[in-house]
């Protein structure tokens, strides 16, 4: 076993963000990393939005190998995915720097999410913003 991790309970709505519907009911986890991985639990990107959040600390094993050791699975089954987060007016569905990017904006209700059209941002800026708020750490950005 490389890594034993301990997922604290995950709130609804960072579960929404995961691939995984695994983490719907609020539950955590202590143990091998290898088992999530193995079970087709979490993938790479599940994984690095845990840590980014503060949910998933490594108790043994390098932090740093974590998401570089594993053959994480690309994608998780649809049917084991929660309902994406989608926009408040057009109902396009929101990635997870788009969610952080609308708290940072004081946007913290779910209804009141936006996209980048509904925002009235192009891309290059949102992305600058998100860029910027990255760089320097904000745990709302992957």
């Amino acid at each position: 076993v490389r890594h034993y991790v301990e997922i604290n309970h995950v709130d609804q709505e960072v579960a929404r963000l995961l691939d995984s519907g695994f983490w719907d009911a609020g539950g955590g986890y202590y143990g091998p990393m290898d088992w999530l991985v193995d079970m087709g639990l979490i993938t790479r990107r599940d994984a690095e939005i845990l840590v980014r959040r503060g949910y998933l600390r490594v108790t043994q094993g390098d932090p740093e190998t974590l998401l570089t050791d594993y053959d994480y699975p690309v994608t998780i089954g649809r049917d084991r995915r929660a309902q994406p987060i989608r926009c408040g007016e057009c109902k396009a569905v929101l990635d997870y720097n788009l969610v952080g990017l609308n708290h940072k904006l004081g946007r913290t209700e779910e209804a009141h999410y936006r996209c980048l059209a509904c925002l009235g941002l192009s891309e290059e800026q949102a992305y600058s913003i998100i860029g910027r708020y990255k760089s320097s750490g904000c745990p709302l950005f992957v």
